[in-house]
């Protein structure tokens, strides 16, 4: 059964197939209290890879020992998706980052450049020009110590001035790098700054006759991560990068699942990921990370296809689609009716047919919502009565002599 979108989606919207990077395992594992271990890598890494993860980003090797070891341990699975690896780009031992990185074996050796005046102290105060050389000077290196594909991702990009920003791009398209990543790394864009961005870049990139792809990554601090991402592969961006959960710094990132079926079901983009795995990889990631997700997390949540209000029930057994524009099994999830305060005749029918509990809509159903909405407002958040409990006051309050 094909999912129910609105008409009007792809109304003067144009967008090409574009890849996923998951950056679970990098700036998710930035998200304040997590700690993965090997272990908890592999597995992550090794599902991401089965479910058909385009990207995996991984963190920086250079940083000390344990680090490179546990990097290059994910690196030997044999994985099919490409493995990114960081380095420090404005950090003096950068050079030795750019090393660690190759001799893990990376696909794509990553650099970061702090471009706006908020943080120039990263690591290392470098003028205008200075930032510019060491552009040069990583493109140069990393591609003579045999780095397979260059990422230069620019920082802060929404608080730079844009001719600045045209001056780094030109220059990286001018060496050929192989990708140009565009961070909106505190998420101050709104999703139309964002596009003029990219578009501007992408302009810039053409002129210089580059074969520089753009890649983004966003954050959420003010909620539109997910919005901006979208906005930015319409101008001309060919990869996102994800984290399971929106997991990542402060607010996060755009969140996997969402990235992968707005994709796929708003706008008809293939991306040749299972979805029918995505609610594994969520529960996954939420238990190695000790982060859980909320009941109401679009997709994933335990409750997003949970169902209270009589009406909505009543109208969910005539057309599946009535409150859904996707059905819970198309993600690997699962739909729920529950009895709240909310519940009304038909959940209750439909309940106690579940149980072989008789049910009389005059005599038997006005004592059980007064029984249920009693509990309900006892009960401290959130009032969900379960199926037990339900066949508990039905026994306490309809056998009650």
């Amino acid at each position: 059964m094909e999912s129910k979108l609105g008409f009007y989606n792809t109304h003067d919207v144009v967008l090409k197939e574009f890849r996923i990077c998951d950056s679970t395992l990098r700036d998710g594992e930035q998200t304040a209290g997590v700690s993965f271990s090997i272990e908890d890598r592999k597995a992550i890494a090794t599902l991401l890879d089965k479910i058909g993860t385009h990207q995996i980003q991984l963190g920086f090797p250079g940083i000390n020992r344990t680090t490179f070891n546990e990097t290059k341990a994910i690196c030997d699975l044999g994985l099919k998706a490409q493995i990114e690896l960081m380095t420090r780009g404005t950090h003096p031992d950068w050079k030795d980052d750019v090393k660690a990185a190759v001799d893990c074996g990376a696909d794509v050796v990553h650099t970061q450049i702090p471009m706006s005046t908020y943080m120039k102290r990263m690591y290392s105060l470098l003028s205008k020009q200075e930032i510019l050389q060491r552009i040069t000077d990583f493109a140069m290196f990393a591609k003579e110590y045999g780095a397979k594909i260059r990422n230069i991702t620019l920082l802060d990009v929404p608080r730079v001035d844009i001719n600045f920003l045209k001056e780094a791009a030109a220059l990286i398209a001018q060496l050929g790098v192989e990708r140009l990543r565009l961070a909106d790394t505190v998420g101050t864009s709104t999703p139309e700054g964002f596009a003029y961005i990219v578009s501007e870049l992408k302009d810039v990139i053409a002129l210089n006759h580059a074969e520089t792809e753009i890649a983004l990554h966003c954050h959420n601090d003010f909620g539109f991560a997910l919005a901006n991402a979208f906005a930015g592969v319409k101008a001309g961006a060919s990869m996102v990068d994800v984290s399971v959960n929106g997991l990542g710094e402060r607010s996060g990132n755009p969140c996997y699942a969402e990235v992968v079926v707005a994709a796929e079901k708003l706008y008809g983009i293939k991306t040749g990921i299972d979805m029918a795995s995505l609610t594994e990889l969520s529960k996954l990631v939420a238990r190695l990370s000790g982060i859980p997700i909320p009941t109401n997390k679009p997709l994933v949540g335990g409750l997003a296809f949970g169902a209270t209000y009589d009406g909505h029930v009543s109208a969910l057994l005539d057309d599946p689609f009535s409150y859904k524009g996707i059905l819970p099994e198309e993600v690997g999830n699962e739909e729920k009716w529950l009895i709240t305060k909310c519940a009304n005749k038909t959940i209750i029918s439909l309940k106690c047919q579940v149980f072989g509990l008789p049910f009389d809509e005059e005599s038997i159903l006005p004592r059980l919502l007064t029984a249920i909405q009693a509990k309900c407002d006892s009960m401290t958040p959130p009032s969900i009565i379960s199926e037990e409990e339900f066949v508990k006051i039905y026994k306490d309050t309809i056998d009650a002599k």
